[in-house]
């Protein structure tokens, strides 16, 4: 009976105390989930395209008020186990398509297909029948422990028969095979890299060394479903010396941008972006506007991917910086009781992970 008398003389001041809870409660959750301000990437050794192509992401992030912190590593196969390891901190990682089996990574997501990574196999130019077959007997490098380049380069050369016919494997990164290669220290440099890698542009612009040709693409194309055909054309290395003196056939896997499923919404929003930004220009191989695209090869993409390359960007972030879109679009989903939130332009509401 007196705490009723005590509530009707001060329920102004229960109402405030409500109030007070309730927003108190509001900014507990805006605040644990709004996207973290640190993530960690896995790419790949120092020289290699994953490495630079990292530092690009980097920047842009930056401008968003992301910290991105690039792991160096020794390639896909190491960036695969730092990502399915939650302890790693590794949060995204750049991965050659082809490297992750079926059922390996249920945690992981992909948010897109971004670039080719052709195979190249170049060997000393006075070695007859530029074809894989020629390299038996051979010293080859195939590329660090651990890196995608040198699993898709055995499992290859099994198919060949050989496997046990290959007089020396050598794990060299790109641009030191490269150069031992120029020098006649080894028979031929097999890697998987971009266009624009330093160790591909070095060596198709050389009289010294040939590049082999792969006229069973559309073979290997069907034994790996992941590969794609593409054509080097004749003279793109040196139009003056007519080098390579006629188009040549490689295949080529993709590289994707995979993260941790459990990655904040927002953050993964931004990393499209940022492949828009990144990977949309014309390339030697691709028209513009061909990557990042929609494809998953070995992975699911993720739902803020297929909503991404259906409807562009959420309409906050088109709208707002990056932290004041991931706030408002926050705020909206604690007052409209949305978690995880289905509102476009909000990002998601998913819990973040911490760096």
């Amino acid at each position: 009976m007196a705490g009723g008398r005590f509530l009707r003389r001060n329920w102004r001041l229960g109402a405030i105390g409500a109030v007070v809870l309730a927003l108190l409660c509001v900014a507990f959750l805006v605040v644990e989930t709004m996207p973290p301000r640190r993530i960690a990437m896995a790419t790949g050794f120092e020289s290699g395209g994953f490495q630079k192509i990292g530092r690009q992401y980097q920047a842009v992030l930056e401008k968003a008020g992301v910290r991105l912190r690039l792991i160096e590593t020794s390639g896909s196969m190491a960036n695969l186990a730092l990502l399915r390891d939650p302890g790693s901190g590794i949060a995204v990682a750049l991965i050659q398509d082809g490297t992750i089996g079926a059922g390996e990574a249920a945690d992981l997501e992909s948010l897109g297909t971004l670039f080719y990574q052709p195979v190249w196999i170049f060997c000393r130019s006075e070695i007859a029948g530029m074809t894989p077959s020629a390299l038996r007997g051979r010293k080859v490098s195939v590329g660090p422990q651990g890196s995608g380049a040198r699993a898709l380069l055995l499992e290859l050369f099994k198919r060949n028969g050989l496997d046990r016919e290959i007089g020396e494997l050598l794990a060299l990164e790109p641009q030191s095979a490269a150069e031992k290669l120029l020098a006649g220290e080894i028979d031929a440099a097999a890697f998987i890299a971009q266009w624009d890698a330093p160790a591909v542009r070095g060596l198709i612009g050389d009289e010294r060394v040939r590049l082999a040709a792969f006229p069973q693409a559309d073979a290997y194309m069907a034994l790996y479903p992941f590969l794609s055909k593409v054509t080097v054309p004749r003279g793109v290395g040196d139009l003056a010396k007519d080098l390579p003196p006629a188009d040549v056939t490689l295949f080529a896997p993709k590289a994707s941008l995979v993260v941790r499923r459990d990655l904040n919404a927002a953050i993964k929003d931004l990393l499209l972006s940022a492949a828009t930004q990144i990977h949309s220009g014309a390339g030697i191989f691709h028209r513009a506007g061909r990557f990042p695209a929609a494809e998953g090869a070995d992975l699911p993409l993720a739902q803020e991917a297929v909503r991404f390359y259906r409807s562009g960007p959420p309409l906050l972030q088109n709208s707002f910086p990056f932290w004041l879109a991931s706030l408002i679009g926050r705020l909206w989903c604690s007052s409209s009781q949305s978690s995880p939130c289905s509102i476009k332009s909000c990002g998601g509401c998913r819990q973040p992970m911490a760096d």
